[in-house]
């Protein structure tokens, strides 16, 4: 009997690089109907390692099965390290090591409509130092030979709009199908990376409306001064900000990374303080009138001389609490020992975003929403990667395996997420 490919829905995250689903031997994985009719979790599909006879358990340096650990900030997912054949894009990946989860963090992922985690950073920063997908395929299949294709690309959906899709572009920044439309204007700009770990580059600086955030301590330091806070509040504040270093190490310019796994912009918590007082008057903008949206001011990132403004409709953010609309701010604090911004959906959702790993850069343009140009297919400049097996010599799997890779939006409370799904191999025979 031949058993039908496992599927499963990941958040395809640049700001990692380990690939985990769950597996069927993870009990607070699993989901009752009785469960699921009190709003308690959603269904996720499982690994069944035994019904893939492309399954292999990974050993480690003792003999023992490998093991593996992820912390989050709700907490640790860890579990075994498998391999198996992986179809992501059309792509055929063999002997991929992933990550089968047997506790998951938390009642986040309870909740969730995903399964996993496909991380797209750099190896460097994988746990346990497990090769990503996309370098696997690229280094170990040749999938996209030429330096030109080895690329994906980010196209976020505008909020508020249920009819369309996200799309995740494999070996190209557009696709080449009839219909296929561009879904970015202008040319794409790139920007070489400074460290290849995460998808890290140089930030030359910050504004709100004709505000630079240059002098962004001395301008928090009169705010503090008018707060609303107890003087030994103050006091630890001040304190705060002498300490507060202002460059990355190593770096002489502050430094972004470009994240599909963060839902909004995220920065050092002092001068995330004082860009929210720019905007808002208050050093938080957790709960802001939602007029803001049209009166606020613009937020400018500056990188390597180029301009990328966010409007105040791109960066507050919208939803409905008890039948009333609650708006706040995009920018949130998250302080990672070193100053660092996180250029999370909200970015990338007013800018296209490439992910180049042949050249080690990363590219943005203005995102395309509506009337969006044809692209012609007669004459492709970049294709969406191949529509063959990437390793063609292997005839004892094939068609029965090959999986197209199919995006979609979720709406994750009043967060967003990208998806894209993933297909593990399991050719199998039952005698």
């Amino acid at each position: 009997t031949k058993l039908s490919p496992q599927s499963f829905s990941v958040i395809p995250d640049t700001g990692s690089s380990n690939l985990w689903i769950p597996s069927d031997s993870c009990e607070v994985c699993k989901c009752s109907s009785v469960q699921e009719q009190a709003g308690e979790c959603l269904p996720h599909n499982l690994y069944h390692s035994n019904k893939s006879s492309t399954f292999e358990a990974v050993m480690d340096l003792q003999g023992k099965r490998m093991t593996y650990a992820i912390q989050y900030g709700s907490g640790e997912c860890s579990g075994l390290v498998s391999r198996d054949v992986l179809t992501f894009g059309g792509v055929k990946v063999h002997a991929q090591k992933f990550g089968e989860a047997t506790k998951e963090p938390g009642d986040v992922f309870k909740t969730a409509n995903f399964d996993g985690i496909l991380g797209l950073a750099w190896n460097s920063i994988a746990v346990d130092h497990l090769k990503t997908p996309v370098d696997h395929m690229i280094h170990n299949h040749d999938a996209f030979p030429n330096p030109e294709q080895q690329k994906f690309a980010f196209y976020l959906k505008s909020r508020g709009d249920p009819d369309k899709h996200g799309d995740l572009f494999l070996g190209g920044t557009h696709c080449v199908d009839e219909g296929c439309v561009y879904r970015y204007n202008g040319p794409i700009k790139y920007y070489p990376l400074s460290e290849r770990s995460y998808w890290q580059f140089d930030l030359d600086g910050i504004s709100v409306g004709n505000a630079s955030m240059e002098n962004w301590k001395e301008d928090l330091r009169a705010h503090i001064d008018g707060m609303q806070a107890t003087e030994e509040e103050k006091e630890t504040l001040r304190k705060q900000l002498e300490e507060a270093p202002t460059t990355f190490k190593n770096h002489n310019k502050t430094q972004a990374i470009a994240d599909s796994g963060t839902s909004l912009i995220a920065g050092p918590s002092l001068q995330i303080m004082e860009l929210n007082m720019k905007i808002c008057g208050d050093a938080s903008c957790e709960q802001v009138d939602c007029g803001l949206k049209k009166t606020g001011p613009p937020v400018e990132f500056t990188i390597h001389g180029d301009k990328y403004s966010l409007r105040a409709e791109d960066y507050i953010m919208e939803y409905r609490y008890q039948g009333q609309e609650v708006c706040f701010s995009s920018f949130t604090p998250l302080d990672m020992g070193e100053p660092l911004w996180i250029l999370g959906d909200t970015f990338m959702r007013k800018y296209f975003t490439v992910f180049d790993v042949g050249n080690a850069q990363v590219g943005f343009a203005e995102a395309c929403h509506e009337n969006c140009e044809p692209v012609l297919t007669t004459s492709p400049p970049t294709p969406a990667g191949p529509s063959n097996d990437a390793t063609p010599n292997d005839t004892t799997q094939s068609e029965e395996n090959e999986v197209t890779v199919t995006t979609v939006f979720l709406i994750l409370g009043s967060l967003a997420a990208f998806l894209a799904f993933v297909s593990l191999s399991s050719l199998s025979f039952v005698l």
